[in-house]
């Protein structure tokens, strides 16, 4: 137990008062004596970002490598509070980067969730594991992309850190973090804790700019939750019209069947959402008489006409145009974060949005 002596230690440490600090060990104050709160004068230091008072009780015999509540270690403890220079100290000093306290997290988990760039950066150069999860399952980027920490996010992806859960923690909350890592080739498929495709869950919520950046990678129009639900479905009964009509320019399937076999159709009319019953029956009839008349279109009087007749005409094609009437797709693509020295993925065409950003259009095979 600390004396009142080591108890002015600590206390002089947490001020950051190095000259008191000094004295007081000259005094004869043990630099490992604990608090009744469990703190030690380095780790009180440490937590202030004191750098100089931890140099000087490392050097008079201050163990670097103590453990605090829930056994955070030192290192722990200094990364989540962003002390980089603590934490690249401790490092110098042969401590384990990849120590974990009660629960799994590690210095990098919790530096990365804290979004302290330069303390990340020091933690991977002195070898910590990018991958290393809590009990949990969260990773590092785990936990930057659901905080929204686009630098963290780019330091751990260029130290070879695993996009798997990254892009569903990301998902219609953090846009830039998201879009960086489906332009890095994050699965535009991957499914929600509830066992949902993103494509159907952002229908469901009318996010429609984050459903339009994964149908831009290649999402897959048709994906189904657990009860079959596709994202039609979903924003047929919801209502969400411009959603629908993003999804059925894009080929979504109009006769995929849900929970007890409800069809975006049936769903929409049930639901009393008449523009989306409209558009949804507009491109069935529309498909229908396509697919009878061997890949022709039609004019706005219904007469049919080739290809290039309705190229000629300004009339509507199925597959090339996917448009319908009043439904106006928004220009632009992702507005990606931009990592230091990215110029745009390979397949991309990439350019400045302001300082902050690239807009990332993957090119589509139509």
């Amino acid at each position: 137990m600390a004396t009142g002596l080591d108890v002015e230690l600590i206390q002089a440490a947490s001020a950051g008062n190095s000259e008191k600090v000094r004295a007081l060990v000259e005094e004869g104050a043990e630099v490992n004596a604990r608090h009744a709160s469990g703190i030690t004068a380095v780790l009180a230091a440490a937590l202030g970002g004191g750098i100089e008072i931890v140099q000087f009780l490392a050097a008079r015999g201050a163990d670097l490598n103590l453990r605090y509540r829930n056994k955070a270690t030192l290192l722990i403890l200094a990364a989540t509070q962003g002390q980089a220079g603590v934490t690249h100290f401790l490092l110098q000093k042969g401590v384990d980067p990849n120590l974990q306290a009660e629960a799994g997290s590690t210095a990098l988990l919790a530096a990365a969730i804290g979004g302290h760039v330069d303390t990340v950066e020091a933690l991977l150069s002195h070898g910590a594991d990018a991958n290393l999860a809590d009990n949990e399952g969260m990773t590092p980027l785990i936990g930057a992309a659901k905080a929204g920490h686009l630098e963290v996010v780019c330091a751990l992806l260029a130290h070879g850190a695993s996009m798997e859960g990254a892009l569903v923690s990301a998902a219609g909350v953090h846009p830039p973090v998201a879009c960086l890592l489906l332009e890095r080739g994050a699965d535009p498929n991957a499914r929600n804790e509830r066992g949902l495709p993103l494509l159907v869950s952002a229908a469901a919520d009318n996010d429609f700019d984050w459903l339009s950046n994964l149908l831009r990678y290649h999402a897959d129009v048709n994906a189904a939750g657990p009860d079959g639900t596709t994202a039609l479905i979903a924003a047929s009964l919801h209502g969400h019209v411009k959603v629908a009509q993003e999804l059925l320019a894009q080929g979504a399937d109009i006769n995929a069947r849900g929970e007890k076999g409800i069809g975006a159709l049936t769903a929409a009319i049930i639901r009393g959402h008449q523009d989306v019953a409209r558009a949804v029956d507009w491109t069935g009839s529309r498909r229908e008489r396509h697919d009878r008349y061997g890949g022709k279109s039609f004019n706005g009087s219904g007469n049919v006409q080739s290809r290039a007749g309705a190229a000629a005409a300004g009339g509507w094609r199925l597959r090339e145009s996917g448009r319908f009437p009043g439904h106006r797709r928004d220009a632009g693509g992702c507005a990606a974060g931009r990592c230091a020295g990215d110029r745009g993925a390979a397949g991309t065409r990439g350019r400045a949005v302001g300082e902050t950003g690239w807009r990332n259009e993957p090119r589509r095979g139509r």
